[in-house]
């Protein structure tokens, strides 16, 4: 949101707002959050670097006092199974064990807008991701590009989702649906199924 984070209480249905004022939320203008199983939620901001919400007050992280390589557009977060913190900043993937942080650049120093847009860890924890290089994933700690589909130097918006038999799916801005199966991409548009627009 642009207003921080809000918590619904749907029993009460009441709503509680916290923000950069009230919480020490790293950013009111928030693009990514993801919860843990023991309450925390971790939130990735536009302008400011992410933050650990515990409840009550957040501890930010940025440039100044961590290893987190970029402030700005840091579009999404995860944890995986170990516990490690996933952030998609900008144009580098991060990783933040509690202790130690780790980087991997994407995209050419050419490109006009070399974001990473979106990312999912699968059950191996090998992380899957869409950027201006194309599909890349991270395993065994190396960045490498599985396939340029959808690559080039101005950034395309897309998702990356893994399902239940370990496909991953890539939804590319303007060229529909793709499914990889660890083999093959097959490409699901409005031409051979039931998609109602390739803007996904």
């Amino acid at each position: 949101t642009q207003v921080g984070l809000v918590k619904y209480n749907k029993n009460t249905q009441e709503k509680t707002y916290y923000n950069r004022a009230n919480a020490n939320l790293p950013d009111n203008n928030l693009l990514g959050l993801f919860c843990t199983a023991n309450g925390d939620v971790w939130v990735s901001g536009k302008h400011y670097g992410i933050g650990k919400f515990t409840g009550e007050q957040c501890s930010i992280y940025n440039q100044a006092n961590s290893g987190l390589p970029f402030d700005q557009l840091n579009t999404q977060i995860k944890v995986d199974k170990n516990g490690n913190v996933w952030i998609a900043s900008f144009r580098w993937m991060a990783k933040y064990d509690g202790n130690n942080w780790k980087t991997w650049i994407t995209g050419s120093d050419f490109s006009a807008w070399p974001g990473i847009t979106d990312f999912d860890i699968d059950d191996n924890g090998i992380v899957w991701l869409y950027s201006t290089d194309g599909i890349g994933k991270i395993e065994n700690e190396e960045y490498s590009i599985v396939s340029t589909i959808g690559s080039g130097l101005i950034g395309k918006n897309g998702s990356v989702k893994i399902d239940n038999e370990k496909n991953v799916w890539i939804a590319i801005e303007n060229m529909g649906l793709y499914k990889y199966d660890g083999l093959t991409f097959i490409n699901y548009s409005t031409s051979n199924s039931c998609l109602p627009t390739n803007l996904i």
